[in-house]
């Protein structure tokens, strides 16, 4: 049930979003398409971008176990900070493909 209460509320938001950029902003709806296609490259690289944070943290905190003799926890490779810093790689990545001539 819980789903289908999220998943009303974005559809529902996202309707609204449509007939404001449509009707309020004047942007096309045929742009839409690619719009989506563009976000959808976004979330891939996001986690992309995700996947090797944790990797190369894992790879780092598991040499530091075998240099140092510490004990320190896999966990912190996998905070949830990263998932935001992961989305704005992937914002700042994606830009500056865009700008390439």
């Amino acid at each position: 049930m819980r789903s289908l209460v999220v998943l009303a509320l974005v559809v529902a938001t996202s309707l609204a979003a449509v007939a404001i950029g449509a009707r309020g902003l004047g942007l096309d709806r045929r742009a839409l398409r690619g719009a989506g296609a563009r976000a959808l490259e976004w979330a891939g690289l996001a986690t992309l971008f995700l996947a090797a944070n944790v990797a190369v943290g894992a790879l780092v905190i598991l040499a530091l176990r075998a240099l140092t003799g510490a004990s320190i926890s896999v966990y912190l490779a996998s905070d949830r900070v990263l998932v935001l810093l992961s989305a704005l790689q992937a914002t700042i990545f994606q830009a500056w493909r865009a700008s390439r001539p």
